[in-house]
């Protein structure tokens, strides 16, 4: 009998977990960089910022969540210049890809000057602090967009490039959060909050009327890229964990699928959603662009041409090939399509020849 290894083993159950945790293992203590690239390596942390500032010009905070923590919980940025000091909640933590932070009254608009930020709250690891700038207009984030909009996305069905595009479209005026790894409150509390990323592993997001941007994709591709994001992040290598395991998880995570799109896609429709097929972002990304951004502007507003400027731009990648999976078996894969065959077609999405 194989003696399986002890990593792969809980490994396996934590694939097994529908409904686990998104939150990985802490890992050593932050590092995060200024545009000098001077590490912060303890929080507190203070920064300085030097340029010369207009009359719209705000701090942007680029951060990056590593694979092995939250980044700060209960943060704050305390922004202070010679003018005086302003403290900046962030209900949802510093584990945002960028947080916009108006300096209207903190600086003399026209002349060189310097802020000062003290960046604090509770370290629960991994926060990369990439950049901290000066930008224009960056303070208007959450504004003139509708806010509170729910985003339910099957795993690995383009989110964060819908996302990029969507930043691409409005700039940052689209404020953003994540309920794992984020405020872990439905909604966000955080009033800047357009848009809320939820998985729904627990099937618990509430129904509540609020505007729906569902994301979906054919079960088969998704669960094979979702198989390999897994493995990634427990630093495992594809193909060195027995196939036994790849089958548990599709079978596993097959039941999920259907569950999941019981709630959000084979329903009645709701009065303020967008439902998107990570197939039809592919295939025509400007009219999935569009129906997502008609959930935050009056349609009508819609620039047409700047829709198509930034679907050229956006960073999708080409479907990947099933046969090119390393435990891809045609009669397996077979046998799972059959199994959710109807609900496929009930998607509008076509069965694959395998």
């Amino acid at each position: 009998m194989a003696i399986v290894p002890l990593a792969l083993r809980r490994f396996r159950r934590r694939l097994l977990s529908i409904d686990r945790s998104l939150a990985l293992s802490p890992r050593p203590p932050v590092v995060g960089y200024t545009p000098q690239q001077r590490p912060v390596r303890d929080w507190p942390a203070v920064l300085r910022v030097r340029g010369r500032f207009d009359a719209d010009s705000a701090l942007r905070l680029t951060t990056w969540r590593g694979g092995g923590g939250d980044g700060l919980i209960d943060a704050a940025v305390t922004v202070r210049s010679a003018r005086g000091s302003r403290e900046f909640p962030l209900p949802c933590g510093l584990r945002w890809r960028h947080v916009a932070l108006p300096l209207g009254g903190l600086i003399e608009p026209g002349r060189p000057g310097e802020v000062e930020l003290l960046l604090s709250g509770r370290d629960a690891g991994a926060l990369q602090l990439a950049r901290v700038g000066l930008g224009r207009g960056w303070g208007r984030c959450g504004a003139d967009l509708t806010p509170g909009v729910q985003g339910v996305s099957f795993p690995r069905s383009g989110h964060h490039v819908l996302v990029d595009t969507l930043r691409d479209y409005f700039g940052d005026a689209l404020g953003y959060c994540e309920f794992a790894g984020g405020c872990g409150c439905r909604p966000c509390p955080d009033p800047r909050t357009n848009l809320q990323k939820d998985h729904d592993f627990d099937l618990g997001v509430p129904d509540d009327g609020r505007p729906f941007l569902v994301q979906f994709r054919h079960p088969l591709p998704a669960l094979v890229s979702w198989y390999g994001f897994e493995l990634r992040a427990a630093g495992v290598r594809e193909g060195n964990e027995p196939v036994g395991q790849w089958r548990d998880f599709a079978r596993a995570k097959l039941d999920f699928w259907r569950r999941w799109m019981m709630r959000w896609v084979l329903c009645a429709p709701r009065p303020r959603s967008a439902t998107i097929a990570y197939e039809r972002l592919c295939d025509d990304s400007a009219a999935s662009l569009s129906a997502a951004i008609g959930l935050f502007i009056d349609p009508a507003r819609i620039d047409a041409a700047r829709v198509q400027a930034v679907a050229r731009r956006a960073r999708l990648r080409p479907l990947h090939r099933l046969s090119d999976f390393r435990h891809y078996d045609p009669a397996f894969f077979r046998e799972l399509q059959s199994k959710v065959a109807d609900e496929i077609r009930a998607a509008g999405l076509e069965l694959m020849d395998l």
